[in-house]
């Protein structure tokens, strides 16, 4: 798992090769960390990971702005 900032102040979560309640667990806590207004991405590689993690985005209160599936490989930009 791989944790950055990008120069516009995007947070991304590279977390491909996680899968399931680990994976879940790790968006949790990196929903935690972030602050009302702020911007992430979320990149993984679980297809059944999809709708749970889709879930917990929305109970953390999150926005999906973008959901992207490209080579086996999601990519959901969100804000806080």
């Amino acid at each position: 798992m791989k944790l950055s900032m990008r120069e516009d102040g995007t947070r991304v979560l590279d977390a491909q090769g996680y899968s399931d309640y680990r994976l879940q667990i790790a968006v949790r806590n990196f929903l935690d960390i972030m602050k009302s207004g702020e911007r992430a991405e979320l990149v993984f590689d679980d297809l059944e990971s999809h709708e749970p993690i889709e879930l917990v985005l929305h109970s953390k209160g999150c926005e999906i702005l973008e959901d992207i599936a490209s080579g086996g490989v999601f990519r959901l930009k969100v804000k806080r």
